[in-house]
């Protein structure tokens, strides 16, 4: 650190001058007329050296009280420790400025005089203060009334704001760390992806490189447009932050260019799942505990689907390709590394992701490629996606594990069992 003791140290930046304003000062500065009793700022100009204050008085104002040739004298008050006095000082007079202090108070008295000289005329006893706006109607139409309601900023609800997307992109190189609802959430900002982890999050990421990336890597995959990713972003991660999904490890964000094997994969969530066939490192094994309830994610995935869309935020064209479908902007895949033979290289044209884990053998293992399909490694799906209907975001009314006596309504059901009942008794009448 610097330890100098001069006239002029640490005065770079105050006393730096403005954009096109470097140079000597022109005529107008010398042809200003001061007069005793006015106040004055004093502003060093640093090409002048003669005449110049000490650091110390730069921007204060004081009052003239003697005029020179080429100097003004100012009083103005020097603060010491505790105490403040005045202290006399003549400064040239390229260093002070007429000050604007005064302006709305003599702004202030004009106007009074010429209400005290209104009102003498008008004989007017006593001058009113301004008196409230008088009564009018508003003409107005039904649909342009909107109820304002008092925002609940809750503790929890300001330490979310930390993570919108405004905040994460003007401040990149911040990470912070908040616990939000008893959970701690991290944020990292790194080659256009900005990503939010919990401490399960950050276990499941080492298990997959401990794992070799093939391990079940289950996600969900949201489409939306490159311009309206920011109002995305913020719809996402306010339920990525809710109490209700504390327990997803992972929401990770690729703004930017993005290629077009990729398409349609700009947000991602994590489905971490517990696989006890790989070894993984100590301390950082995923249990059973860990894995969220199959109606848990589907209840995101239906509140996804239906917030984006009353925001009015546009997909990118679709779900990809190498996705399953589970709505308009919702898709899941299983990421996992897969075997290609060794001298499988992918085509030129392809849609292939394309980059190489690693050759056992007469095998690689490679990033599925989109022609794989959405579950190249073979793995079980933990959600029943067959069964999900993306255009009504339910289970189908016949889904074929099992899904008709969960959503089949109740006159469905008395005429399921008013058939079995008459089913019955024939039988019984015939014997």
């Amino acid at each position: 650190m610097p330890n100098s003791k001069g006239y002029r140290a640490g005065t770079r930046h105050k006393y730096r001058r403005g954009f096109r304003q470097h140079g000597m000062p022109g005529l107008s500065t010398y042809l200003r007329t001061f007069k005793l009793g006015e106040y004055v700022d004093i502003i060093a100009n640093s090409a002048i050296q003669k005449g110049l204050p000490y650091k110390v008085f730069h921007g204060t104002t004081g009052r003239v009280w003697a005029v020179t040739p080429r100097a003004i004298g100012v009083e103005v008050l020097k603060t010491v420790k505790h105490r403040r006095f005045r202290k006399k000082l003549y400064v040239r007079i390229e260093h002070i400025r007429k000050s604007k202090c005064r302006d709305d108070f003599l702004k202030r008295v004009r106007k009074n005089q010429l209400l005290v000289q209104k009102a003498k005329k008008e004989k007017i006893p006593k001058r009113w203060p301004k008196q409230p706006r008088e009564g009018e109607f508003v003409k107005f139409k039904k649909e342009q009334v909107k109820m304002l309601r008092p925002r609940n900023m809750s503790s929890d609800q300001k330490e979310t704001d930390l993570f919108t997307f405004q905040s994460v992109t003007s401040r990149p190189k911040r990470m912070p760390r908040k616990t939000i609802c008893g959970t701690i959430y991290e944020l990292r900002h790194a080659n256009g992806f900005i990503k939010i982890y919990t401490q399960k999050g950050i276990t499941y990421i080492a298990s997959q490189v401990y794992a070799d990336n093939r391990a079940p890597d289950w996600k969900l995959h949201i489409s939306v447009c490159s311009k309206d990713e920011g109002r995305a972003y913020d719809l996402i991660s306010q339920l990525f932050l809710s109490e209700k999904y504390h327990g997803v490890g992972i929401m990770k964000l690729k703004y930017g260019e993005w290629p077009e094997y990729m398409r349609g994969r700009e947000f991602t969530i994590y489905i971490m799942q517990h696989d006890p066939r790989l070894k993984r490192m100590d301390g950082y094994d995923l249990s059973k505990k860990d894995e969220l309830p199959e109606k848990l994610w589907f209840e995101l995935v239906r509140e996804i689907e239906t917030n984006l869309k009353k925001a009015n935020i546009r997909s990118n064209n679709g779900t990809n390709v190498g996705d399953h479908k589970l709505g308009e902007y919702v898709s899941i895949r299983n990421e996992a590394f897969c075997s290609m033979p060794k001298e499988w290289k992918p085509p030129k044209d392809s849609t292939w992701a394309g980059w190489d884990f690693g050759r056992i053998g007469k095998t690689q293992f490679v990033y599925p490629p989109n022609e794989k399909g959405w579950n190249a490694s073979k793995m079980v799906c933990p959600l029943d996606v067959e069964s999900w209907d993306p255009k009504k975001l339910r289970f189908k009314t016949f889904g074929p594990k099992g899904r008709v006596g969960r959503c089949i309504p109740i006159y469905g059901l008395v005429g399921y069992w008013s058939i079995v009942l008459l089913i019955v008794l024939y039988l019984f009448c015939a014997i």
